[in-house]
């Protein structure tokens, strides 16, 4: 097994590219090294679709728009408005340049057209702190990561950025029904293999990994923190990160985001 660290998890996912394809190494990534980076780093360790099998689509979790307590926008139209009021004024952090939190700040500066600075951190960890310590005015984040804070008052949600209400926050409007339709960003965990790796092993680690989820007790666990299990076929998730891939590309090239 392999996790997907260091370099926006390149790294991680590198060293699953260059294992044998026998099963017993594979990585749990999120949209970040696998179908973002390809659209913003100039040169690639390796190719996701060519170098990767997908197994399975594990988890969806939308990404939440959150402001330090201190700012007074209660709503999106709130900040935006002050956004225009204050032009590169407003700092919003990041998991890091490249991360989907900074491409949904993206997506948002192009949605609203406004000038927002973004300020990478290494890690949520870090970014969150520096928001709750108010050394930044606002980020982008997994909802698991943000929702404690969100209750504890620690910091205010402004929107989801995703179709649909979170269950865990259904008073808080997504970004389209704040008139933001394109500001949709969901983070997702996957299983991918390397290439070679036979189908009949790929087939045996998704029946794994859906009999793993299928336990209600996980199941619950994982809705309790904000993401939603799916456990689709190879084909499905190759589909859904062939997807994500070319939408990510647009949004790059439409707004010239490189990461060295």
């Amino acid at each position: 097994s392999a996790r997907a660290a260091g370099a926006n998890g390149l790294i991680g996912v590198d060293s699953v590219v260059k294992s044998a394809p026998d099963g017993y190494t594979m990585v749990m990534t999120t949209a970040s090294p696998v179908a973002i980076s390809p659209a913003v780093y100039p040169k690639m360790p390796f190719d996701t679709l060519r170098d990767l099998a997908p197994v399975t689509l594990a988890t969806t979790t939308p990404e939440l728009l959150v402001v330090h307590p201190s700012l007074p926008p209660k709503s999106m139209k709130e900040l935006v408005a002050l956004a225009k009021a204050r032009p590169g004024q407003l700092n919003i952090a990041s998991t890091g340049s490249g991360s989907l939190p900074h491409l949904a700040m993206e997506l948002l500066k192009v949605a609203a057209k406004v000038d927002l600075t973004h300020v990478p951190y290494n890690g949520a960890a870090p970014a969150v702190t520096a928001l709750v310590g108010g050394q930044v005015h606002g980020m982008f984040a997994d909802l698991p990561v943000l929702l404690p804070y969100v209750q504890s008052g620690r910091l205010r949600a402004l929107g989801m950025a995703s179709p649909k209400r979170a269950s865990l926050l259904p008073d808080l409007p997504t970004m389209t029904e704040q008139g933001l339709p394109s500001v949709d960003a969901v983070n997702w965990y996957g299983v991918l293999v390397p290439a070679a790796t036979p189908r009949e092993i790929i087939n045996r680690l998704r029946e794994s990994y859906l009999k793993a989820v299928s336990d209600p007790a996980l199941r619950e666990k994982l809705v309790a923190r904000g993401a939603d299990p799916v456990a689709n076929t190879p084909e499905q998730f190759t589909a859904y990160l062939k997807d994500d891939i070319a939408r990510w590309a647009r949004l790059a090239q439409s707004t010239t985001i490189k990461v060295d």
